[in-house]
């Protein structure tokens, strides 16, 4: 990833753990789901955040509106109320497509994460729902500006050398939103730990997934550092 001049964010260094809690000024809000960034300037742009309650759409947070943790277990705090968040647009859509169709996000926007649901074609003999193999398809998928890149905690890191590492478990950032790690969620079960990886050794970031210009024994040699974790989700 290149360094250069974008979107100007937090002055603060500080975590982006996803799945970390949110807050606005007036009270609790929710959890971080996603970021979005873009890969020219190496800086996150938006927060996706999810609401614990309202009408349960994720919203997409412009990333100067947001202080990122600094340590410990505070919640994110957004620069706004929770009147404010709930009158954002929402980045989560809903559409019913053709096999082999891709949604359109519209112009000044690219999809971001997406997720397929096969739709029921009627009744099986055990007296479920069967899906079709072919016809419309439910496709879920978020609107991103342009140009950017939407990773959540569930997007798989990859080494140089073909392995898949593990997930991404937040960003650190430093000031005016630039990425200075990746946190990569790293093992299974009572292996698992959060490694931190520098920007330089990030090939490239793809929606939904990144890859780095590091191998698999080069990450294994990586310092550890603790990240907040919550359950998987968005």
């Amino acid at each position: 990833m290149s360094s250069g001049e974008g979107t100007q964010g937090p002055q603060a260094a500080g975590t982006l753990a996803l799945g970390a809690p949110v807050r606005c000024r007036d009270g609790d809000l929710g959890e971080l789901a996603d970021v979005v960034v873009d890969p020219r300037t190496d800086r996150v742009t938006h927060l996706v955040v999810t609401a614990q309650t309202g009408p349960g759409l994720a919203r997409m947070v412009p990333i100067a509106l947001a202080a990122p943790a600094s340590g410990g277990d505070e919640p994110l705090t957004l620069a706004c109320t929770l009147a404010d968040f709930g009158r954002l647009e929402p980045v989560e859509t809903f559409v019913f497509l053709a096999l082999g169709d891709a949604p359109k996000a519209g112009e000044g926007f690219d999809v971001g994460i997406e997720t397929a649901f096969g739709m029921p074609s009627g009744v099986d003999e055990f007296g479920g729902y069967a899906v079709a193999s072919t016809g419309d398809v439910g496709v879920s998928y978020d609107r991103i500006p342009k140009g950017t890149r939407e990773i959540r905690r569930a997007s798989p890191v990859l080494s140089s050398d073909g392995h898949r590492l593990g997930h991404v478990a937040g960003l650190l950032v430093g000031p005016e939103a630039r990425i200075t790690h990746l946190v990569l969620e790293h093992g299974h079960l009572w292996g698992r730990r959060d490694v931190t990886i520098g920007i330089d050794a990030v090939a490239e970031v793809q929606t939904d997934a990144v890859v780095l210009s590091a191998s698999k024994d080069d990450v294994a040699a990586m310092p550890s550092v603790r990240v907040r974790r919550r359950p998987h989700g968005h």
